[in-house]
């Protein structure tokens, strides 16, 4: 490009946007929001939060009457669960030491 384009762009563009330059900025974008009202919006969805969750339990639907379960007997059964789940826990390489006595299935009283 020669200086002699760049000028007639330079004066097209000029052309083209010197209304618009020369427009008024609009009093909106002068205008703020007052301080507070970030403040004010968080207090209200915290609220609305609470308000819901206060609400919530009065539309839920009742729940059906339980026959009270003896407790001993819920507690024999769940601590026979526990021992099926827990009896057949096999020791893993990474948990046994290098030693020979912890390799052997047999505790021995000489081992250190």
């Amino acid at each position: 490009m020669t200086d002699q384009d760049d000028a007639q762009l330079k004066a097209l563009l000029k052309k083209h946007f010197d209304p618009v330059i020369t427009e008024p900025i609009p009093a909106r974008m002068y205008m703020r929001r007052p301080a507070w009202m970030g403040h004010a919006k968080s207090a209200a969805l915290v609220m609305m939060g609470i308000l819901i969750g206060l609400a919530l339990p009065y539309f839920r639907p009742a729940a059906p009457p339980v026959a009270a379960a003896q407790p001993a007997a819920t507690f024999s059964m769940r601590a026979a669960r526990a021992h099926l789940v827990y009896a057949p826990e096999v020791r893993h390489p990474v948990e046994v030491d290098a030693r020979p006595a912890a390799r052997s299935p047999r505790p021995s009283a000489a081992a250190p």
